[in-house]
């Protein structure tokens, strides 16, 4: 009896077993379905408008203005040439100042077979552009040009478009710059400068991947090239990797380094072979030159008052140095006397800018 009634419960357990590893089945099936649409990354119209129709963002911000602007729409699917250079404004101040548009002629200037195109997510008026630096460098550089960009469009069929869907308008207006800082390379590879970057030899010389320490121990975001090679699209993914954790996990954070350099930091220490950065180099980091901040960062950023001392410059125009980082985002109202270094590099970097604005620049008073 003990072992007929053992084997009716086995035949119970053994016959009702199927049914819970059946129903275990089914559940893990929904789980799946239900996680593979929710973490998708939307690349198509529908489905873009579903996470934009539950997110609270208004769209009232001059990122989403699309009326009286001047500037040609750069398209989603609009191709730009391999030798590109390019440069953003996500401020919604109206226009460039006279030092950014300095810093534009200084990338113009040396690289007479790049397109240097500056990109601006929010409407710039024709009075406006006709009334500042901007139509200068229109009227004088071929290879320069300004265009708008659409968020929403920009980030549509990219790693970008879910995760910038679902921000709102506070969180979009404080990650902007470092979203189109990294998805516009991602989309078209070349060169990224940032305003505050007068430079001042051909970039194309160097390696077709490549960034610059802006200390001995911290990477810059401000400057850096990825290429369209395999190396520069790997490093690209991983980049846009770290970016989206940062927007998912980190909205909260609102740090001036945290915004740029960390991601780009990150990414370098899971792609090179050490996570030191001064142990990075071509021969650690496969294929991606990590340059010294000597050429780059010629002052640092303890020093930057130096840009506004008086120089002598036969002293600087001998040597070789590839860009300088003003540091406009703590400068932008310091005066720039007749003798300084930074009147010099503006003399012989943005001659243009120079001449026709001088006084305007020396004070980098609002151009509106």
């Amino acid at each position: 009896m003990f072992f007929t009634l053992n084997s009716h419960r086995l035949r119970y357990i053994y016959r009702n077993i199927w049914v819970y590893v059946y129903a275990l089945i089914v559940v893990l099936g929904f789980y799946y379905i239900f996680s593979h649409y929710l973490h998708k990354e939307p690349d198509l119209a529908l489905e873009l408008g579903e996470v934009v129709a539950w997110n609270p963002r208004k769209e009232d911000s001059c990122h989403f203005h699309t009326t009286n602007d001047s500037l040609p729409v750069l398209h989603p699917n609009a191709s730009l040439p391999p030798k590109s250079i390019f440069f953003q404004d996500t401020t919604c101040r109206g226009v460039l100042t006279y030092r950014q548009a300095c810093v534009v002629e200084s990338a113009a200037l040396t690289h007479p077979n790049h397109q240097i195109n500056v990109l601006f997510t929010y409407p710039v008026l024709k009075d406006n552009f006709d009334n500042s630096a901007m139509k200068t460098l229109s009227d004088t550089y071929e290879n320069v040009r300004f265009l708008r960009v659409h968020i929403n469009d920009y980030v549509m069929g990219t790693p970008m478009s879910h995760t910038v869907a679902a921000l709102s308008d506070d969180e979009l207006n404080l990650h902007i710059a470092k979203v189109m800082t990294y998805l516009t390379l991602y989309k078209y590879t070349g060169i990224y400068l940032g305003l505050d970057v007068i430079v001042g030899e051909t970039l194309a010389e160097l390696w077709q991947n490549w960034i610059v320490r802006e200390t001995p121990d911290s990477l810059s975001s401000s400057m850096f090239s990825f290429s369209n090679n395999k190396a520069g699209r790997m490093l690209a993914e991983v980049v846009m990797g770290f970016l989206r954790s940062e927007l998912s996990l980190n909205k909260e954070l609102d740090s001036w380094s945290y915004s740029g350099a960390t991601i780009l930091t990150r990414a370098m220490q899971l792609w090179c072979t050490t996570d030191k950065v001064r142990g990075m180099s071509l021969s650690t980091c496969d294929d991606v030159a990590v340059y010294g901040p000597e050429l780059f960062y010629p002052i640092s950023f303890y020093k930057r008052k130096e840009y506004f001392d008086a120089v002598n410059w036969d002293r600087w125009k001998n040597e070789k140095i590839y860009t300088f980082h003003v540091w406009e985002y703590v400068t932008r109202y310091n005066l720039v006397t007749e003798h300084s270094l930074y009147s010099k590099l503006a003399e012989n970097y943005c001659p243009e800018i120079y001449s026709t604005h001088h006084d305007d620049i020396v004070t980098n008073l609002n151009p509106k």
